[in-house]
């Protein structure tokens, strides 16, 4: 009987444990961009202009860190003259492409994807020092979004990536 009351608690304490270790997921929707995605915590924002051969672009980013995992939410807006008349396709492939160099990784896998009726991809990127990034991203309009995840090899697996990047969407119009 003893014993029995003595694992009840044990376990009582492990779930209680859990419960406080595990994040708190809360979706982020920028107003100025028609999107949203689950976050595991609480994110810090960042916003900077990135001054390019194309011109000015806004870069807003909404981060959190894990014990195990780096969370991102980035959306880059790019001059709508650059853009116009650019096939989607082609500006996906360039994501990809300066993904992958920016990062010193190399392309591990690269999946078509619809995300709200938007072409889109999702790319597994070896970097180096065993750490692994996952991005999903589409357009809208002249706007990139983003949701990335990076940490070491198997974070690509873990259930907290697939949630992250399964709640990536476009919203409204």
């Amino acid at each position: 009987m003893l014993r029995t009351a003595g694992l009840l608690l044990l376990s009582s304490l492990v779930a209680a444990s859990a419960a406080i270790s595990a994040p708190v997921w809360t979706e982020y929707h920028p107003q100025d961009v028609a999107f949203s995605v689950q976050m595991p915590g609480k994110w810090k924002v960042t916003s900077e202009t990135e001054k390019t051969d194309g011109g000015d672009v806004k870069v807003v980013s909404a981060d959190v860190d894990s014990d195990t995992a780096s969370y991102s939410a980035v959306y880059a807006v790019y001059p709508a003259d650059k853009m116009r008349g650019r096939p989607v396709a082609t500006t996906l492939e360039g994501v990809r492409d300066g993904a992958v160099a920016n990062i010193k990784g190399k392309l591990r896998k690269e999946d078509k994807i619809e995300l709200g009726g938007l072409p889109a991809r999702q790319i597994v990127v070896d970097a180096p020092n065993n750490v692994v990034v996952v991005n999903r991203f589409f357009l809208i309009g002249n706007t990139l979004v983003q949701a990335l995840v990076s940490g070491l090899k198997g974070i690509e697996n873990e259930p907290d990536t697939a949630r992250f990047l399964s709640s990536l969407k476009p919203v409204g119009s």
